[in-house]
């Protein structure tokens, strides 16, 4: 059996649930978008007040699935991530650590991994070949 690549990619990273962490992230513990096994709304991702659906409704969990982002502006170092639902926002995450480059040339590689019982959420910046760090938006709830 071939294991996709982001999932093995994922399996081999330590999960960490701090505030700031390298690992991945916990968007959200006990998720209310998958029931009996699949997801119950699309998942996606809003950048610039734009969403992205990523997953459709009824998409059997667990999985991995990344997307991958450039910097808008020369110099930015963090971008702002906000994971949602058809129906909710997940909270607004920053991907920090990202070394300064000219607009564009950064690629910026944010995976997602859904089980049934939580959201994770880690980045990597594939220029440098280097883990990033996630992070909750103070004043965010959870």
């Amino acid at each position: 059996m071939r294991v996709p690549f982001a999932i093995l990619t994922l399996s081999l990273l330590v999960f960490g649930c701090g505030m700031q962490s390298r690992a991945p992230f916990i968007v959200e513990d006990v998720t209310p978008i998958v029931l009996a096994g699949r997801t119950t709304e699309d998942f996606g991702v809003e950048l610039d007040g734009v969403f992205t659906p990523l997953v459709e409704s009824g998409t059997v969990v667990p999985l991995s699935l990344y997307m991958r982002f450039s910097t808008a502006t020369n110099g930015q170092s963090e971008i702002l991530v906000i994971p949602r639902g058809t129906n909710h926002a997940m909270g607004r995450f920053q991907v920090i650590g990202i070394r300064p480059a000219p607009r564009g040339i950064p690629q910026v590689q944010v995976t997602f991994r859904i089980t049934e019982r939580q959201i994770l959420m880690s980045a990597r910046d594939l220029t440098h070949k280097m883990d990033l760090a996630v992070e909750r938006v103070s004043g965010d709830k959870k």
